[in-house]
């Protein structure tokens, strides 16, 4: 005899069910599609990724997911029928696990981004790119990862702009949005804000009709 398996419990429980509810709620308010993007993902996302998979990502990158993000996973859905195999989400929609991951190797490295990192210290970082020196590409891969180290890319905002999470440190499952031609200085979300509170704020933008209006404004760097 197969035992059913019992419910995944997390410590988000009443948050991820508004989230699956709001996902309904989303579709049916934005029915023509009119949020930016949407009708690539139509609000829908795979079904959820198993411990399994979730636990070897972790292991192959010597990570731990946030635990919002992680429970977003487990419960609500990995990826979907959007950009690049993207799930319903702000921008072209979230990635699946995994999907897009720019510097695999520096995924564990200490972050070193600051919602209060000043212009200076931003063109100091970014050195690399704009002084004009001669670099080697892998001098120039190592400094480009060490500068977004211990962050993973959530999806994408078009162009060169991402939604990415934070994977350590003092803001770890916060949202930041990165510029990957290093042009615009990384923007953090709210101070108050996890991954769950992000994606629920889209949720609710898109059901309030925030972002069906001709000039809504993008829910990502321009917010």
């Amino acid at each position: 005899m197969i035992l059913p398996t019992p419910p995944i419990k997390t410590p988000f429980d009443a948050q991820l069910q508004r989230i699956k509810d709001k996902l309904e709620a989303a579709r049916t308010a934005d029915e023509d599609f009119d949020v930016f993007e949407s009708g690539t993902h139509e609000y829908l996302l795979n079904v959820p990724a198993t411990e399994e998979e979730v636990s070897a990502f972790e292991q192959k990158h010597s990570i731990q997911l946030p635990e919002c993000f992680r429970s977003f996973l487990l419960v609500v859905g990995n990826g979907g029928i959007g950009y690049q195999g993207s799930g319903a989400g702000p921008g072209y929609g979230i990635f699946a696990l995994g999907y897009n991951i720019a510097e695999e190797n520096f995924l564990s490295h200490d972050c070193q981004l600051d919602p209060d990192m000043s212009m200076d210290q931003w063109q100091s970082l970014t050195e690399f790119e704009h002084s004009g020196e001669n670099i080697t590409k892998e001098q120039y891969r190592q400094a480009a990862g060490k500068l977004y180290g211990g962050t993973l890319r959530l999806g994408s905002q078009g162009c060169t702009y991402y939604h990415t999470l934070i994977l350590n440190g003092p803001h770890t499952g916060r949202v930041v949005n990165l510029d990957t031609n290093y042009l615009m200085k990384p923007i953090f979300t709210p101070d108050t804000t996890n991954f769950l509170d992000y994606y629920e704020g889209w949720l609710d933008a898109v059901i309030d009709g925030t972002l069906q209006k001709p000039d809504a404004p993008d829910y990502g760097y321009f917010k």
